[in-house]
């Protein structure tokens, strides 16, 4: 099996096509060229051919994850999705997984304690919607349990969001059951939603 042609991209400056017996077979970035020395005459066995698309293809996989990465933070799951959708096989995505693991560039702890963080002090979701919201992300359930969410934090960001939707209702309103039912909704358990209601309805009825 012979290279038998190599033709610059034109729409990415560093990759280039790589022909095996007249037929498009990968492409390369300039240092795979360098490091595997392709040339146009060089012949290959079957073997080191699906060596060089193999590695070619992690590398190619590997900045386009790097790319992702430094626009957003990722958690593995999608990381792997996005790679699945852009065609990488498996055997490239566990190992451009693994690379990025190395380089501590995707840790699915860290990326969960950020969310947490952003949905708080954002959202002011709380803990059972943010949970469900990670776990659907894949992000594992022993990695969600060493995660606490201070429940002083959750009081005051649902009182805070409770103090804005009872100031909308009207008169007529059922508050206290439209206030549950919100600060349910918003993820927040029973034993929060009470301190919330009464610290509410206190406030309220001292002015």
């Amino acid at each position: 099996m012979q290279i038998t042609d190599i033709q610059h991209q034109k729409k990415i400056d560093n990759r280039y096509n790589i022909y095996i017996d007249n037929v498009y077979t990968f492409s390369a970035d300039i240092e795979d060229i360098v490091r595997f020395d392709l040339k146009v005459g060089n012949e290959y066995t079957e073997e080191e051919i699906n060596f060089f698309i193999n590695e070619c293809e992690i590398r190619k996989g590997f900045k386009y994850a790097l790319y992702l990465l430094n626009n957003r933070d990722y958690c593995k799951k999608e990381i792997v999705e996005k790679l699945f959708m852009k065609g990488y096989s498996d055997n490239s995505i566990n190992n451009i997984i693994e690379k990025l693991k190395e380089y501590n560039l995707i840790n699915d702890k860290i990326f969960a304690q950020k969310y947490i963080n952003n949905k708080l002090k954002y959202k002011k979701n709380g803990k059972y919607k943010v949970i469900n919201e990670l776990k659907l992300k894949g992000i594992s359930n022993e990695i969600l349990e060493e995660i606490d969410i201070d429940d002083g934090i959750q009081i005051e960001n649902a009182y805070s969001i409770a103090l804005k939707k009872i100031k909308s209702l009207k008169e007529k309103d059922n508050k206290i059951a439209k206030i549950k039912r919100f600060l349910y909704y918003k993820g927040y358990d029973s034993d929060i939603i009470d301190k919330v209601i009464r610290k509410l309805f206190d406030n309220f009825s001292q002015e």
